[in-house]
């Protein structure tokens, strides 16, 4: 069911009958498969990309400090879908931060890494 919307413009009296698609926001799922959509657009809402990235560093670079390499591990495809050298500016900073933790949990596997005094 499609609600109508009038528009109406002033200097000519016509009114132009336009129709526009509502989003399903019930737990009820459609034909087309909105419901998958609309759990993905409450999923952004709660939480936007960028701080989730910014969590997900957090936590990646405390399992690298406690050289927790195991979980480090598990999180990086997580970081690696959120963020992109050629995406959005919180998305470039991530991947420069990925990189450089990789870097580090790298050289603590070889054991070369040289810690500051």
């Amino acid at each position: 069911m499609n609600p109508k919307c009038v528009d109406r413009d002033n200097s000519s009296g016509d009114e132009t009958i336009t129709t526009t698609k509502r989003r399903n926001l019930s737990d009820e799922a459609s034909i087309s498969g909105e419901k998958a959509l609309v759990e993905e657009l409450h999923r952004d809402e709660s939480e936007p990309s960028g701080l989730r990235l910014l969590g997900l560093l957090l936590q990646y670079a405390e399992c690298v400090s406690m050289e927790n390499l195991n979980d480090a591990t598990d999180l990086l495809p997580k970081i690696a879908e959120l963020s992109s050298p050629y995406g959005s500016s919180p998305q470039r900073v991530g991947a420069f931060f990925a990189h450089t933790l990789q870097v580090r949990v790298i050289t603590l596997c070889l054991g070369i890494c040289n810690y500051w005094p």
